[in-house]
Order: structure tokens, then sequence, then C-alpha cells
């Protein structure tokens, strides 16, 4: 599978979202929401929970090749 393709197309659809949710907000990147109805509260949840899923997989993905070096362990 090209994941290179994979990452392209799914970061371009979670963007879109999050520019649903700042509409939806009624956020315009000037200044923050103080308070929202607890209806629009859920419904952006309603988006945010998967959206968040779909960027955790992201990472996964991209961190597909990325060596950890682990630091020697350290006597007790």
């Amino acid at each position: 599978m090209d994941w290179d393709l994979a990452i392209k197309r799914n970061s371009k659809a979670l963007k879109a979202i999050i520019e649903v949710l700042f509409a939806l907000l009624g956020l315009d990147g000037t200044e923050a929401a103080s308070r929202i109805p607890r209806s629009l509260h859920s419904a952006v949840l309603g988006v945010l929970r998967p959206a968040e899923s779909a960027v955790r997989r992201l990472i996964v993905i991209a961190a597909r090749g990325v060596v950890v070096k682990l630091a020697p362990s350290r006597p007790m």
C-alpha cells in the first residue's frame, strides 16, 4: 500500500473536518468561544472523537520507519 498517499489523503480530509468544526463553533481565529450550547457541544464531540482516532492512526502510520534507541538501563 502507498502509505504516503494514504497519509496525504487522510490529512486533507481531517483538515476539512477541523474547518467544519471551527465553522460550527463560530471561530475565525481571532478570539475563543466563551460558551456553546450543550447540543452544539455534543455535535462537536460526535465529530471530534472519530477524527481524533483517525489522527492517532495517521501518527502510527507516519512513525512506521522510526527507529528508537533506548538508553542503557540504570542499575537499581
